[in-house]
C-alpha cells in the first residue's frame, strides 16, 4: 500500500514541474536529450564551444511536441568553465621575438649594452624580423689606463732611500692623469771586488765577499756573500793493476791514487765487469839457484786471474840438473879443475 502511495506522489510531483514550467534535464547531456516547459517537448541540438572571451556556451532546442503556445526553436544557455576553453583558437600577441641572444659588453662611451631579438611569430608584413633592444649599464665601466713600462730610475735620494722615474700615458680616458711617478726603495749596489774561495768539495760551490758601494742604500747590509757552482777537477795515477775477476760478483777493481788536485780523496776505487777463467794463472817468475843439500831449486808464483777457488799464491820445485864429468876435468864440453870422472850438480 505505502508503494503505491509513493508511486503516485511522484507522479504529482513530474506534472507540477511541467505545470510551472521547468525542465526536466540536468543541461550538461549531449545531443538528444528532450526538454519539458508547460506542454513543450524539445529536443536538444548542442552546445557551441566556449571562446576566449565568451561568457556562456549555447544550446538551440527543436520543438518535437506540443501545441501552438511552444515556439519551434528556443535557445538556452550556461556559463563556460576555464578548462572549456579552446586554447587552440586563442588570440596571440600580434609579434611574439626570442629574446634568448645574449647582451653585448658595455659600451665605455655610452654606459649602454645592446642584443638583438628575433621574430618567432607574427606577420612579417607589419612585425620588424629583428629588433635591437638598449639598457643601460649597471656600473660604469671606466677605461682602463695604460703608461709606459721603460724609463731611467733617478739616483737613490739619501734622505729617503728612495728612487723613482716618471712614466708617461700611452691609452686611457680623460679620468686618466697624463703621467704617474713609479717610486722604490734604492737597490743595494755593491763592489765587485774580493776573491773566490776554493771550490767546497761538499756543495760544489765557491763563495766570494762583497763590499756595498758608497751609493748602495743605508738599509742594505754592509757586506753579502755571494756564491756559484763549481767544478773539482782530481787527477789519479791510472798505472794500478787490476785484481783477480770475482767469480760471485762478475766484477775486478782497482785502487787509485791522487796524482793532483784539492779537495779531492787520496784515493779512488774502480770497478769493471770480468769473465773469470775456469783456471788458475800465475805470474811469471824465475827459478832459484840449487840448494845443495836438496838438490832441488824453487819458484815463488803469485795468482794472476782465476775463480775463487785458486791459492793466491804457489812455490813449485825441481831437482837440479847434473852433467857428467868430461875426460879432461870439468863438466862435459868444458875444461875444468874438477876431475876426469864423475858428475857434479848445476848451480
Amino acid at each position: 500500500m505505502t508503494a503505491i502511495w509513493l508511486h503516485v506522489w511522484l507522479i504529482v510531483l513530474c506534472y507540477s514541474q511541467v505545470l510551472l514550467g521547468q525542465d526536466i534535464s540536468d543541461g550538461t547531456s549531449g545531443s538528444g536529450t528532450k526538454w519539458i516547459q508547460n506542454d513543450c517537448i524539445y529536443q536538444e541540438g548542442g552546445w557551441s564551444e566556449c571562446q576566449p572571451g565568451v561568457a556562456s556556451a549555447e544550446n538551440t532546442l527543436t520543438l518535437k511536441h506540443g501545441g501552438s503556445p511552444c515556439d519551434e526553436f528556443k535557445t538556452i544557455t550556461r556559463p563556460c568553465e576555464v578548462q572549456d576553453l579552446d586554447t587552440s583558437t586563442a588570440v596571440e600577441p600580434a609579434c611574439q621575438y626570442d629574446r634568448s641572444s645574449s647582451w653585448t659588453a658595455c659600451d665605455a662611451a655610452t654606459n649602454t649594452k645592446t642584443k638583438v631579438i628575433t621574430l618567432t611569430l607574427g606577420d612579417r608584413m607589419t612585425c620588424p624580423i629583428t629588433k635591437t633592444l638598449t639598457k643601460t649599464c649597471s656600473k660604469p665601466i671606466l677605461h682602463p689606463c695604460t703608461y709606459e713600462k721603460s724609463g731611467v730610475w733617478s739616483e737613490c735620494d739619501t734622505a729617503t732611500q728612495t728612487q723613482s722615474k716618471v712614466l708617461k700615458l700611452l691609452d686611457g680616458g680623460s679620468h686618466c692623469a697624463a703621467s704617474k711617478e713609479k717610486t722604490q726603495p734604492c737597490k743595494c749596489t755593491y763592489l765587485n771586488s774580493g776573491y773566490w774561495t776554493e771550490c767546497n768539495p761538499e756543495s760544489l760551490t765557491r763563495t766570494k765577499t762583497k763590499i756595498l758601494d758608497k751609493n748602495g742604500g743605508a738599509h742594505c747590509p754592509a757586506t753579502i756573500d755571494v756564491t756559484k757552482p763549481c767544478k773539482i777537477v782530481c787527477k789519479y795515477h791510472q798505472n794500478p793493476k787490476w785484481s783477480t775477476c770475482n767469480t760471485e760478483t762478475g766484477v775486478r777493481t782497482r785502487v787509485l791514487i791522487l796524482k793532483r788536485g784539492k779537495g779531492c780523496q787520496s784515493t779512488r776505487t774502480e770497478t769493471e765487469p770480468c769473465t773469470a777463467p775456469k783456471e788458475c794463472r800465475y805470474y811469471k817468475t824465475r827459478w832459484s839457484r840449487c840448494d845443495r843439500k836438496t838438490g832441488t831449486k824453487t819458484k815463488y808464483q803469485t795468482l794472476k786471474e782465476g775463480h775463487s777457488g785458486c791459492p793466491a799464491s804457489k812455490t813449485r820445485t825441481k831437482p837440479c840438473r847434473r852433467r857428467k864429468w868430461g875426460r879432461h876435468g870439468g863438466f862435459k864440453g868444458h875444461r875444468g879443475r874438477h876431475g876426469r870422472h864423475g858428475r857434479h850438480w848445476e848451480f
